[in-house]
């Protein structure tokens, strides 16, 4: 579900990561690999989240239960 320029950037850095001879470089690139990994992740759980909460109109977040639309006819009535 990763959007392929992002993933594209990532296997470029981890590439240019495994060439480094400089450990400093190689650590700092290494984070930055790390924040980009993390920023994916995050980005696609917020993506599911917010799929999840139109799919099943939740009240709020993390609610994956949700209500059915008031627009419905009561049978009772």
């Amino acid at each position: 579900m990763s959007n392929r320029d992002l993933d594209y950037v990532l296997e470029e850095l981890i590439k240019f990561r495994d060439r480094l001879k400089n450990t400093s470089l190689k650590d700092y690139i290494g984070y930055l690999v790390y924040r980009l990994e993390r920023g994916i992740t995050i980005s696609e759980r917020e993506w599911e989240d917010a799929l999840m909460g139109a799919l099943r109109n939740s009240e709020f977040p993390g609610d994956y239960v949700g209500r059915p639309d008031d627009d419905f006819e009561d049978d009772e009535e």
